[in-house]
């Protein structure tokens, strides 16, 4: 892994924890987040993979914590 994706994914875990998100939290997740994080890094020309943005949300919530995906179709 390239240095710069190493930062980016260590600053990606900062985000999380200044945005409040603490070992143990259970957090329920979009599923477009990828596309918009994808895209913000993409415009520094670092280019995330889903893998790394779900690592570093499993980091922020710790082995204490719950991560949640919903797989929901809302044309119901």
């Amino acid at each position: 892994m390239s240095e710069n994706r190493i930062l980016a994914c260590n600053s990606l875990l900062e985000h999380w924890k200044l945005s409040g998100v603490t070992e143990g939290d259970v957090l329920l997740i979009h599923s477009g987040i990828s596309r918009l994080l994808k895209k913000v890094y993409r415009d520094f020309n670092i280019f995330l993979t889903v893998e790394e943005i779900f690592n570093s949300l499993r980091d922020a919530v710790g082995i204490s914590g719950t991560l949640v995906f919903p797989k929901v179709n809302f044309l119901f």
